[in-house]
């Protein structure tokens, strides 16, 4: 009888050990870090009792919160935020290919100036889908990766641009979809590609930019340019200058002396006189009156030239505002017979 009370005693003792120190750890280690209070002494006293089983409550509330993080941490969607380039690189091939991942790593990328169209467009297409495209996070990935014209980031920029502009201005936005446009006609001169200069072209025009024609001009010259592609870039540069109604006078002036550098024939020389006459027009200086001169110069009129060069000197002392002319070919030879006796 006594064996059976002592037994039942014990149990009920191991039990409540037991129990205690699998969901309260903190009554068997008496006063820790969950008991903070200290006297004027520095010496740690107890807490109240209701405050003791709150402590202990919150202490086994983090130790589950723990176990099931590690549990689960093999299922969890999302890799850690400060992964190596090459560990997502690996998980990208892996095909883990989670939205939030791809946000991730397309910044990523771009980061260690590595290709991340590829994971540009996969994110916009999953975000896309989700019917997601459009908010405020969204809006700054897509304005962020419109660099080029080789990205649906860019696409998207031009379909949505006049909510883009309510975010962002008018004037960010259309400068941000010149840049991207220039930057790939760069690439397209750089890899001969003629199709992607055809889709620029194509999406230059769907961008209904207000300089819609001379911002097209600047491209197509660029791009044969690069290419040395002399003979188009006479033609667009003639038949877009012949018909330019702006009033900038510096553009003028600089459009005659670069179609004088590749070629000087008669026909070329008028088109360039009256580009520069336009500029002297609209404001008379320094730099427009060189380029004058040394185009009536190399038309034969040598007193007219002296003329010009004249007014030039004159504008330079008056202390006007003097833009450097870099003239071509023969420049020396002119300056030397401009400023001889005979």
């Amino acid at each position: 009888m006594l064996n059976s009370f002592f037994m039942k005693t014990f149990t009920k003792i191991f039990l409540f050990l037991l129990l205690t120190s699998l969901f309260a750890p903190n009554l068997l280690l008496g006063m820790d870090s969950n008991f903070p209070s200290e006297n004027s002494n520095g010496v740690k006293m107890p807490l109240p009792q209701n405050e003791r089983f709150s402590c202990i409550a919150t202490s086994n509330k983090s130790i589950l919160a723990k176990k099931l993080t590690t549990k689960n941490a093999s299922l969890s969607e999302k890799p850690p935020l400060k992964m190596s380039i090459e560990i997502m690189q690996k998980q990208f091939e892996a095909g883990f290919q989670s939205s939030s991942f791809l946000h991730d790593f397309a910044y990523a990328l771009e980061s260690h100036e590595l290709p991340y169209y590829e994971v540009v467009n996969k994110y916009l297409q999953q975000v896309r889908k989700k019917k997601q495209l459009l908010t405020l996070k969204n809006q700054e990935f897509v304005f962020h990766f419109s660099e080029n014209a080789q990205t649906d980031a860019f696409d998207i920029l031009l379909q949505e641009k006049m909510i883009f502009s309510e975010s962002y201005g008018l004037q960010n936005v259309e400068r941000k979809i010149k840049n991207a446009l220039f930057n790939s006609t760069l690439h397209a001169a750089f890899t001969q590609n003629d199709h992607l200069f055809k889709r620029i072209k194509q999406l230059t025009k769907k961008a209904t930019l207000n300089d819609y024609s001379q911002f097209l001009y600047i491209l197509e010259s660029k791009y044969f340019e690069y290419l040395k592609d002399w003979k188009s870039y006479i033609k667009v540069t003639c038949n877009f200058m012949d018909k330019y109604e702006g009033s900038d006078p510096i553009f003028l002036n600089n459009q005659a002396i670069s179609i004088l550098k590749i070629k000087e024939n008669k026909e070329i020389l008028k088109r360039a006189k009256n580009w520069t006459e336009k500029s002297i027009f609209i404001d008379p200086q320094n730099y427009n009156y060189q380029t004058y001169a040394y185009i009536l110069y190399k038309l034969g009129d040598l007193n007219a030239a002296k003329v010009a060069n004249l007014k030039a000197s004159k504008f330079n002392k008056r202390n006007y505002i003097e833009k450097k002319v870099t003239l071509p070919n023969d420049a020396e030879t002119f300056k030397k017979r401009l400023y001889s006796k005979t």
